[in-house]
């Protein structure tokens, strides 16, 4: 994935975990290390990722928001349920 932060280049990224955070989309991404930047991970904006040039190595996972953890994708989606 690709973060954009605003007044900087934008910095390929992976995504550790999506979340919900006072009712925001917020996902964890790990930053590579750069000149003058030690890397790490941070909680960024949903709105601030997007989808890189790379889209033939994503990896596609289904995200439990009570559990936190990811599941293998159901053969179909349960009855009033929601994915990130």
């Amino acid at each position: 994935m690709y973060f954009r932060e605003s007044g900087q280049m934008g910095t390929d990224v992976k995504i550790i975990q999506p979340t919900m955070m006072n009712g925001n989309l917020m996902y964890q991404v790990e930053l590579p290390a750069r000149p003058g930047n030690k890397g790490g991970k941070r909680w960024v904006d949903g709105s601030a990722v997007q989808p890189s040039a790379m889209s033939d190595a994503w990896e596609y996972a289904w995200w439990n928001r009570e559990t936190e953890t990811y599941e293998d994708i159901p053969e179909s989606e349960p009855e009033g349920t929601d994915n990130i």
